[in-house]
């Protein structure tokens, strides 16, 4: 057996997955076998006294196969800031990372509690190469990107707990487990026998490319000449999917630590896709996000919205799934989760846990949880996704996405009730807890197309509801509300929001 543990020093591990763009909020955890033999690799010809190095290429190949990974506890999280660029213009760059336990800003844990394990069962080495494995633990200064300062060690042995592996070919598998895919390398021989089936192929082409002798020469290739050469994975690697079991932080935390008036009630997602979904899909989005933190959550009852004999929740405490147009470019770039009730330890867990949502045409959305707190901290009226106007603070609000009646007005004894006007201050009522002094009607309303494209209704579940004709208002206050407001039907899967104005000083 060989176990290498490895310990981020800051408490952050920072790597983006290969393939995509570090403003895509991604991370790549845990590290893949192929990131985990290039950082050793990268040891070796940092420093000017090298070890021999046909030993160094011996001892590596021993830890050539798949892993197995004993993980810390994390969570996810990330900053913002803005990077100078030619010209001196300013670009955002969203930097997303893995919090780990045990680091210098995560808690005191007892020794190796806090520690990343890589795990090769079958792997033996002789004397000398354990030798020179640990002389290149020691030498390890960073895993993954530059700022996820790290320490590694080689220990004599491991028999705790394994948190990843790859997947079982019949998948059969923990529901609870996600599944990412990390690279590694292709064995001696396989590589061998791909190597001379290109290079045979390469033989009928104009603009030749040759991959690296051997897997020695793939584990030192310069990343930037793989990605100009146009190689869609480098040489020499395959993907390997493999089964994470849940090990999040706030499972460490004890209940004692949160109160109820504590509990946050606002969740903020920030979305990253090949194609942006349009907010005309926001009902979809939600329905998507619901199912996915359902699943989760193993049908917790603030994102069901039932309890577990299929009584529904009462006086909206539920979640709210709302998706957002935080940039006004008419496309989804962020989701809120909001529940009146509060999130309790394993609705946060839940939360932590959502990493993907299925999207159509193949464009998955990526979400990466950016704010947990009360809607007050996230509300604003600035652009670039710093603050969400349907987390506002303000006496007057428009709509930003249809309202469908939940009643028929009816017309009784030569006067209207039940109006549109009149379900709007009554839900007011019922979620603001004070019902708007103006409902005026969006001039859109006016055209018949105003809200043409939207989803109006939900593929599942069900919901009082009058009828498909949308309707947009402009809601005044006598006093200043805070947000989120979300009416009729489908307000809790986006439609029906409302966005703050800024007052008027």
């Amino acid at each position: 057996m060989i176990a290498i543990a490895f310990r981020f020093l800051a408490g952050r591990y920072h790597a983006t997955p290969w393939g995509h763009h570090v403003n895509e909020g991604l991370v790549e955890w845990p590290p893949s076998p192929y990131r985990l033999l290039r950082a050793l690799v990268a040891t070796h010809y940092r420093d000017p006294e090298r070890l021999p190095e046909p030993l160094v290429r011996s001892t590596l190949l021993q830890i050539g196969g798949l892993p197995l990974y004993a993980l810390p506890a994390t969570t996810e999280g990330h900053t913002r800031h803005y990077m100078p660029v030619d010209g001196g213009a300013r670009t955002l760059v969203f930097d997303a990372f893995v919090a780990t336990d045990g680091g210098a800003g995560g808690l005191a844990r007892p020794d190796g509690q806090g520690e990343l394990v890589a795990v090769w069962p079958d792997a033996e080495l002789a004397a000398d190469e354990r030798r020179v494995l640990t002389e290149l633990c020691h030498r390890v200064g960073y895993l993954g990107r530059a700022e996820s300062w790290a320490e590694a060690r080689l220990l004599d042995g491991y028999d705790g707990p394994i948190h990843a592996r790859p997947a079982r070919a019949d998948g059969a598998e923990d529901d609870r487990d996600r599944n990412v895919r990390l690279l590694a390398l292709l064995d001696v021989n396989e590589y061998a026998a791909w190597r001379a089936g290109f290079m045979e192929g390469q033989r009928r082409e104009k603009k030749r490319v040759e991959p690296p002798l051997d897997l020695w020469g793939v584990l030192g290739s310069d990343i930037a000449l793989i990605q100009k050469e146009g190689w869609r994975v480098p040489p020499g690697t395959r993907w390997i999917a493999y089964r994470v079991a849940p090990t999040d932080l706030a499972r460490n935390v004890r209940r004692s630590s949160v109160t109820a008036l504590e509990l946050p009630t606002f969740a903020r997602f920030a979305i990253a896709s090949r194609v942006l979904p349009r907010l005309s899909t926001a009902l979809s989005v939600a329905e998507r996000l619901r199912a996915t933190l359902v699943k989760c959550s193993n049908g917790s009852p603030v994102f069901a919205g039932h309890e577990s004999d299929g009584a529904a929740l009462q006086g909206h405490q539920h979640a709210f799934y709302l998706p957002t147009d935080d940039d006004g470019d008419g496309r989804i770039d962020h989701v809120a989760v909001w529940a009146d009730g509060g999130f309790d330890e394993y609705a946060i867990s839940a939360l932590q846990k959502v990493r993907r949502v299925w999207g159509s045409e193949g464009h998955d959305l990526h979400l990466v949880l950016i704010g947990l707190g009360r809607p007050e901290d996230y509300g604003g009226h600035t652009r670039g996704g710093a603050a969400t106007a349907i987390a506002g603070t303000s006496r007057r609000w428009r709509s930003v996405t249809p309202f469908i009646l939940t009643r028929h007005p009816k017309r009784r004894r030569g006067a209207w009730q039940d109006t549109a006007e009149d379900q709007v201050r009554r839900a007011c009522e019922q979620l603001v807890g004070v019902a708007p002094a103006e409902v005026g009607r969006t001039t859109g309303d006016e055209r018949p197309n105003a809200w043409r494209g939207f989803y109006l209704q939900r593929k599942r579940g069900s919901g009082a509801r009058a009828s498909n004709q949308p309707y947009g208002f402009r809601l005044s206050f006598d006093v200043p509300v805070t947000g989120p407001i979300a009416l009729g039907y489908g307000a809790h899967f986006g439609l029906g929001q409302f966005v703050a104005i800024a007052d008027e000083s």
